[in-house]
């Protein structure tokens, strides 16, 4: 019989889950103790694949704001010497089919919530009391989970969640931090993706409009100075310095840094509850694939769990067993292939 599912996490990879789980009409409780705040991620792009926009088209998830989409048909790689703007060394373009599609993150945040707002099979619990729900879950896992929930989806890499049940794991750092910035110019054609190898890191130009373009710059840990002000006017010097199409008028938003990690789960599981997003797998975003995986391992879930309630089956751990011993193999030689 068909219990409840629960899907915890703070972003847009729980929000697309949930989505995908309330498509198979399931009866779902997000929770989200920051879901009531507008602001995330507000200079963060995502970068997605064809294929995988198009599994969102058939979630519906994009159907009245298409907008927010930018395809990117084109890409250039540059070497870059430390005094010049970089000799090319590989382009392709298709005029027909994108490379890849850019999507604000806090845009595609907006319109899964919209999409979810309102719909009957869905529970939304923030702030303290998803924090409750969490803490009973850890603590009386036996009575508590079986009873009330078929499955849960763990989506938050930080919770007492991972840490308790999913704490082994495969990681290093890379000993650099990235920043990110969206950068206003004048109007062009903007459909090329044009990506810098330079002494302190891969720096990434992802066209996200006419007049908008996101970097992201992976900068090697011994380049950085000791203050903040400092790093971002480095940033920003070497971002206008570089030939960026011609482009002038040059305007940065707010930036943002991060450190760059990598990591791989040696566990997918816990009885019924699912370790899940970069819980699973966090990699170098030099090729723009970390939210590609896991759009791909949502796929491989729907499969799933379309297969056994077609059949009449119960939603079990056993799905989870599916899953992992379907996805686990991939994720890590594909993970492995872009750290190396």
């Amino acid at each position: 019989m068909f219990k409840k599912v629960c899907v915890i996490g703070e972003g847009v990879t729980s929000l697309i889950i949930t989505k995908m789980l309330l498509e198979l009409d399931l009866q779902v409780d997000l929770i989200s103790q920051s879901y009531e705040i507008k602001k995330r991620y507000h200079n963060r792009a995502l970068a997605i694949s064809h294929s995988n926009m198009e599994y969102l088209d058939r979630l519906n998830i994009f159907k009245k704001k298409t907008y927010t989409k930018w395809n990117v048909n084109g890409i250039n790689l540059f070497n870059c010497k430390e005094k010049s703007t970089g000799s090319k060394i590989f382009d392709f373009y298709d005029k027909i089919k994108p490379l890849f599609i850019m999507v604000k993150n806090y845009d595609l945040d907006n319109i899964l919530k919209e999409e979810l707002k309102n719909n009957k099979l869905l529970q939304i619990y923030s702030n303290k009391k998803a924090g409750n729900i969490i803490k009973k879950i850890v603590t009386n896992k036996k009575k508590y989970n079986k009873s009330k929930y078929s499955i849960i989806f763990n989506c938050d890499s930080h919770n007492i969640l991972n840490k308790k049940f999913f704490s082994k794991k495969i990681k290093k750092s890379y000993f650099a931090t990235s920043f990110t910035s969206f950068i206003g110019h004048q109007k062009t054609y903007n459909k090329v993706a044009s990506q810098f190898f330079m002494p302190q890191g891969p720096l990434a130009f992802l066209p996200l409009s006419e007049k908008e373009t996101s970097a992201v710059w992976s900068i090697n840990n011994k380049y950085l100075f000791a203050n903040k002000r400092d790093n971002y006017e480095f940033f920003k010097n070497k971002i206008k310095k570089i030939t960026l199409n011609g482009l002038k008028e040059i305007s940065f938003s707010e930036i943002n840094e991060h450190n760059l990690n990598f990591l791989i789960s040696r566990e997918y599981y816990y009885e019924n509850i699912l370790n899940f997003g970069e819980g699973l797998h966090q990699i170098h975003p030099l090729a723009g694939q970390g939210l590609n995986m896991t759009i791909r391992d949502i796929k491989t879930l729907h499969t799933i769990l379309k297969k056994n309630i077609e059949l009449g089956l119960d939603l079990s751990s056993a799905i989870l067993a599916d899953f992992s011993k379907t996805s686990k193999s991939y994720n890590f030689l594909f993970a492995k292939g872009i750290d190396l």
